[in-house]
């Protein structure tokens, strides 16, 4: 959410309103004036999007608010929640600007204009945007030249050089999950398709099926022609070879039900969400700590990567401290006033 323009001071103000006071004290005015950025905290959940408003709201989302799926007080802490989300936002958006004018960054003329045309390539058959562009243009291009001077603020903040292999290495050390394959399984099947809506009597039908493609396994039939022949799943030109499949690739209730397979054991018909399926497990793999010499580009990336968000967390901190930042509520003050 974009923050709104300072307000005349002959202006009424019709709602309650959140106010945001951010300005440098080396770059404050004399008069003492400061930056401001309005919005209007009576309307903000109906303004604000889903995303935004959900972020703030943790797990809950919109449509779960409004289907009543949390209790009254829980919704309001967390719309409060969102609330200080977006304000934090807001703050950090207008040090952010005041930061690039004091650096005096020029944004990329070249890259707002393909931008601007890739608007244009857009929109050529909408008759709205033909009608109102030549109102609409200098807005966007004076916020598209404000996004550019910030990517090219941040790129600069976060630009690291070249990691030492001893820095990287000392990582790798140190965060070891982040270099370790988990526990994985094969497993070959047989799926005989029955669509969830089916009557009871298809999903019998496919379960007697299976049981009569396990007699015929268990009587030395093989596995893969089986598949081949009467299985309805992607893997069934591959003889029902699903790969390699790590832990937490199934659903929960089909993974519970192959943990207690051995080695070559063929499963009862299980019932999955596109059918019945008959597994044969094929192999285990334990977990495994990659070797450094066959990670170490990626470690050298995770690391570069951690660098660049923890000096953008820091950036960010730092003008948050050397900033005044003040935040109140307006009253509502009545028109008739």
């Amino acid at each position: 959410m974009e923050a709104a323009h300072p307000r005349g001071a002959g202006e009424v103000v019709d709602a309650q309103r959140l106010r945001v006071f951010c300005t440098h004290p080396r770059d404050r005015p004399r008069d003492a004036r400061v930056a401001r950025a309005d919005f209007d905290s009576r309307r903000a959940p109906e303004e604000l999007d889903d995303d935004a408003l959900a972020e703030g709201l943790g797990r809950a989302s919109v449509p779960e608010l409004a289907s009543g799926h949390l209790v009254r007080e829980d919704a309001e802490e967390r719309l409060q929640a969102a609330r200080e989300n977006v304000s934090e936002k807001l703050i950090e958006r207008i040090l952010l600007v005041e930061e690039v004018a004091r650096r005096k960054l020029e944004a990329d003329e070249s890259k707002v204009n393909e931008a601007i045309a890739g608007y244009e390539k857009r929109y050529a058959n909408s008759p709205m945007w033909q009608q109102n562009k030549e109102r609409l243009l200098p807005g966007l291009r004076d916020r598209l030249m404000e996004e550019n001077r910030l990517e090219r603020l941040e790129t600069a903040v976060r630009a690291v050089g070249d990691i030492p292999e001893q820095e990287i290495r000392r990582f790798y050390d140190e965060r070891p999950e982040l270099f370790t394959e988990p526990a994985k399984l094969r497993l070959h099947t047989i799926l005989l398709k029955v669509a969830p809506s089916a009557p009871t009597s298809e999903w019998d039908n496919a379960k007697k099926k299976a049981e009569e493609l396990i007699a015929d396994l268990r009587r030395g039939a093989n596995f893969e022609e089986l598949a081949r022949k009467h299985s309805q799943d992607k893997s069934a030109s591959d003889g029902g070879d699903m790969g390699y499949l790590h832990l937490g690739m199934l659903p929960e209730p089909l993974q519970a039900r192959i943990d207690k397979l051995a080695y070559g054991d063929i499963s009862e018909p299980i019932e999955v969400l596109e059918g019945v399926g008959v597994f044969r497990l094929d192999e285990r793999v334990a977990p495994r700590h990659v070797e450094f010499s066959q990670v170490m580009e990626r470690a050298r990336d995770l690391l570069k990567r951690e660098k660049q968000q923890q000096q953008w967390r820091d950036f960010i901190a730092g003008l948050r401290k050397s900033a005044d930042v003040r935040m109140g509520i307006q009253p509502l003050q009545s028109r008739a006033n």
